[in-house]
This record gives C-alpha cells, sequence and structure tokens, in this order.
C-alpha cells in the first residue's frame, strides 16, 4: 500500500470515529486533541499516580484515534495535573458529545490499571458539573 493510500484510510478511519463516538463531521485540531489527551492524563492520575497502564492507555486511544505522533508525544511530556481542567480548555471549543465523550473516556483511562479510585471518580464528577 502506498502512503498515500495509507494517509487516505487513516483520514477516513479517523472521520468515522470521531463521527461515531462525538457526532462530529471533521477531525479535531491539534490544539482540541492535547487538551483531550491532558484531560485523560489528568483524570487518570487524580489519586496522585498516574501508572504506566493509564498512559499507556491514553497514549493508545489517541493514537487509535489518529492523533498526529506530535500531539502524542506532547501528551506523554505532559506533566500530570499541571494544569486545571479550565485552563486546558480556556483555548479550545468543546462540543457537548466531545465532553460527553471525555466522561467515558475519563472512565477508561483512570481504570486501565485495573483500580478507580474515588478520587479519580471525583475528577471525572466535576467534569460533568460544567
Amino acid at each position: 500500500m502506498s502512503n498515500q493510500s495509507e494517509n487516505d484510510l487513516c483520514s477516513r478511519i479517523s472521520k468515522w470515529i470521531y463521527h461515531e463516538l462525538w457526532n462530529c463531521n471533521y477531525s479535531p485540531s491539534r490544539d482540541n486533541c492535547i487538551a483531550y489527551g491532558k484531560a485523560l492524563v489528568n483524570i487518570a492520575s487524580a489519586d496522585g499516580y498516574l501508572g504506566d497502564d493509564e498512559l499507556n492507555w491514553v497514549v493508545g486511544y489517541m493514537a487509535a484515534i489518529g492523533a498526529p505522533a506530535d500531539t502524542i508525544e506532547t501528551i506523554k511530556k505532559y506533566k500530570a495535573n499541571s494544569e486545571q481542567f479550565d485552563d486546558i480548555f480556556k483555548n479550545v471549543k468543546a462540543t457537548t458529545s466531545a465532553k460527553t465523550g471525555l466522561i467515558y473516556d475519563g472512565f477508561k483511562a483512570a481504570s486501565a490499571d485495573n483500580v478507580l479510585h474515588d478520587r479519580e471518580k471525583d475528577a471525572i464528577y466535576k467534569l460533568g458539573d460544567k
């Protein structure tokens, strides 16, 4: 398969995922992807510890939805909870579906280590109040 065919396939997969998960007909911006990834890292580390399984889930998920390699690297280097949720999202536009998806994905990321701590649940519940 040529690089162009692979790129077309990746683009088609990403568009399908965004539409299926968030009823969105366009790919989010790089800033939106980074904000989403940072928020997932914050949720997964709300218990005071970001486990390898949790970070690997976030990184794998971002790759699966088609985030570019530089976006994934930014998320991998992000220091958990160095920004509050309001600061993470202040410069991005999020749809209601994306917010709902973040709650669902937050549960998945936080429980990737097979333990869902109360503080992780509290971080997710706070997102639901916004």
